[in-house]
């Protein structure tokens, strides 16, 4: 049976519509528990959530399936997914849930499940979890379905556990060094990271400020955080500051810009990562993990140091796979989920950014001179709505895409989003401006195939 209840990162959607209604929320959380308890029974079960206002009303269906399937209940309140992660496995429970759609907008909310190890669950125990909800006729939306959302402004957080994610941060990446007059902005995105942005501003001894971090439960990534990094980047230059990283609502990506307001994805960030390990031996396997959608640009400047480069499918639980298959230390989207070598392995924007200010503080050397070796291909990503989603190899443009981009020595990622209904195209070259006219042509003949009768679509 296909599982079409998971997407790329879990289960997402509007809360009381299916896959988010009452029913398949509460059959989802019983039946990953029940799975997690035989385990390790007796283990309480982690939940955690972003700001939005509808994760109040997922947690009491949560915690009635829980409490049905007899597992305790550890509620972390608002916490990014990977001290979430982190915590589960430290603390040893038996699994848990972030209740997230991380840099979806405010109305979208979803489930992402994790092993006692802190691992999202691999694709089979992902499929065990849907033939458990079954492949029933979609569920009618019915009034007790649906969902409260009166809870904006209303967070809770364990301060215990906001406190030991913030110390394990500063642990691992130690600032001295670091000239005191240091300024970092940090764009939390009006989401899960706020707590912890703020408990570090009391902790660090530069300059650190916050930005975009009232959250409401209803402006989660509203113009801002890592989707929109345009925004930390106007507050560094007015600000005069060093540095600025943009997270996204549930606090596992990071994208960061210069003192110049120079926005630097999750490709340049690795390019430093890669560099800072390497010369310290620290780089194991000579090999950086990245995806389909990695820019050529790196991996031509990691070849030159020696560095492989193995592409993977789109999306951190593949990374992490990875690494953890190849004892691998280092992996990463550039859309800025970043992987660093811990015991739980998953993306965390706030880990990224201080171990970026970590290898400024030990090299004492200026980030332009860090990224000197870098330079990416001429990219565009394209994200044609989709109304429909014929086989892609079916499809003639596809086939001319790619051929147009291998003819010029560039490459193409063509895939339908498994978070949005989005057909996401990229297109990458040396020399990519030169191909524009017959681009242009090629993507209006596949739109009319995704969006019969409309030819508008968005770009970026």
């Amino acid at each position: 049976m296909a599982n079409r209840l998971f997407g790329t990162d879990g289960i997402r959607g509007q809360a009381g519509i299916y896959p988010l209604d009452a029913s398949t929320i509460q059959t989802a959380t019983e039946a990953a528990a029940a799975r997690a308890a035989a385990r390790l029974p007796g283990r309480p079960f982690l939940v955690a959530r972003d700001t939005r206002a509808s994760g109040l009303w997922i947690t009491r269906q949560v915690a009635a399936a829980l409490e049905r399937a007899g597992v305790p209940l550890l509620d972390a309140g608002v916490l990014p997914t990977p001290a979430a992660a982190g915590l589960i496995l430290d603390l040893g429970c038996c699994g848990g849930l972030v209740i997230s759609a991380s840099h979806n907008p405010a109305e979208d909310n979803g489930l992402k499940f994790f092993t006692d190890r802190g691992f999202k669950l691999s694709t089979a125990e992902e499929a065990a979890i849907a033939v458990r909800v079954g492949e029933r006729p979609v569920p009618a939306r019915t009034a007790d379905e649906t969902p409260l959302v009166d809870g904006g402004g209303r967070f809770h957080v364990a301060p215990d556990l906001l406190g030991r994610y913030v110390a394990g941060l500063l642990n691992r990446c130690p600032l001295d060094g670091l000239p005191p007059t240091t300024r970092v902005v940090i764009d939390c995105a009006h989401g899960a990271s706020t707590p912890a942005v703020l408990a570090l501003v009391d902790c660090v001894a530069f300059r650190l400020h916050a930005i975009c971090a009232e959250p409401d439960g209803f402006n989660i990534n509203r113009d801002c955080g890592a989707t929109r990094p345009e925004r930390v980047a106007a507050a560094v230059v007015a600000a005069r500051a060093d540095l600025g990283f943009a997270l996204d609502g549930d606090g596992d990506r990071i994208i960061a810009c210069d003192a110049a307001g120079r926005i630097l994805d999750g490709d340049a960030l690795l390019y430093v990562f890669a560099d800072h390990l390497r010369s310290r031996g620290q780089l194991f396997g000579q090999t950086v993990v990245g995806t389909v959608m990695t820019n050529l640009g790196l991996e031509t400047a990691l070849a030159g140091w020696g560095i492989r480069l193995e592409r993977t499918p789109v999306g951190d639980r593949h990374i992490q796979a990875r690494m953890l298959d190849g004892a691998l230390v280092l992996g990463g989207e550039p859309s800025g989920h970043l992987i660093l070598q811990s015991p739980a392995m998953t993306g965390d924007g706030l880990l990224a950014g201080l171990f970026l200010l970590h290898i400024l503080a030990v090299t004492r050397r200026p980030l332009a001179d860090l990224l000197a070796g870098y330079q990416p291909y001429p990219s565009r990503v394209f994200n044609l709505r989709a109304d429909r989603k014929p086989p892609l190899e079916s499809l003639p443009p596809v086939r001319a895409l790619d051929a147009l981009l291998a003819r010029n020595g560039g490459r193409t990622v063509i895939r339908y989003s498994g978070t949005e209904p989005l057909l996401r195209v990229m297109v990458e070259a040396r020399e990519l401006g030169s191909l524009q006219s017959e681009l242009d042509a090629l993507l209006e003949e596949l739109k009319e195939l995704v969006q019969p009768g409309n030819s508008t679509a968005a770009g970026k």
